[in-house]
């Protein structure tokens, strides 16, 4: 490797992915390495506003394989992981499972497959929160509450398990790190899993909303269609996830009439 024309920082940087010295080490330069591929997603919010998760996660595996991780998503666990990443040894394992920020109920779903179904040896594992709509932090305050003050047991769907969810997510402060910042992208929490083992997870969130209100903006038919998707889409997972029963039909029939006029000649 010393032979490669490349700067000191940038070679000690690939020797920490290719043979990380410890765990800790792998955690530190991974979670370095998301927030990076994260931020430019938000620059980039215009191209994945509206896409799904599984669109989004791969391109944060393939950008995380450029850098020199194996990292694969889709992965058998248990269960289909959302994203896997290994060093180059495969000595240390990192899942992740990834949910649209529609939802604190819906992406709950999601920490409960990551904890109750996938992780068992691991030690680090993390959620990633692609938030589509306005106000991305005050989702990932309001995240930090609904697990930190126990809101998570007003869910319907766990009703009969709540002792189970209460063992997994202690309401201890000390398992809560951080409150996120004004400016924070991120929190840590430790989770209890079932074989009564602990897990660090980190809650990273990308503020992908785009909806500019410029000129060009608002006669950019793809915009509109894409500003439809999101709608629907929260409105079905508001209705699934809280039982929130849609306000007004009128307004999910224009949406899917503006979203498939096909339909409506």
């Amino acid at each position: 490797m010393s032979q490669l024309n490349l700067p000191p920082e940038l070679l000690a940087s690939l020797a920490n992915v290719i043979t990380p010295f410890n765990e800790e080490q792998f955690i530190d330069k991974l979670y370095g390495d998301i927030n990076f591929i994260m931020t430019d997603l938000e620059r980039s919010s215009n191209k994945y506003y509206c896409d799904d998760e599984d669109k989004i996660t791969n391109l944060i595996a393939l950008s995380l394989r450029m850098k020199g991780y194996d990292a694969t998503e889709q992965t058998n666990s248990n269960g289909t992981v959302d994203l896997t990443i290994r060093d180059a040894q495969s000595r240390f394992t990192w899942l992740a499972e990834a949910k649209r920020g529609y939802s604190l109920n819906s992406v709950f779903e999601g920490l409960l497959q990551l904890i109750t179904r996938y992780v068992k040896r691991e030690q680090y594992a993390g959620l990633l929160i692609y938030h589509q709509k306005p106000g991305a932090m005050t989702f990932l305050k309001d995240w930090y509450t609904y697990l930190s003050s126990g809101n998570f047991k007003n869910y319907t769907k766990i009703k009969d398990r709540i002792d189970e969810c209460n063992k997994c997510f202690n309401l201890s402060p000390v398992a809560y790190s951080m409150i996120p910042a004004a400016n924070s992208h991120f929190f840590d929490f430790t989770a209890v899993k079932p074989n009564d083992g602990t897990v660090k997870v980190r809650c990273f969130i990308a503020d992908l909303h785009f909806n500019p209100m410029d000129k060009s903006a608002g006669t950019n038919a793809s915009l509109a269609m894409g500003q439809c998707k999101i709608s629907i889409t929260d409105i079905c997972t508001q209705w699934e996830s809280e039982g929130q029963l849609p306000s007004d039909a009128n307004i999910i029939f224009q949406h899917l009439k503006n979203l498939h006029p096909e339909y409506f000649a």
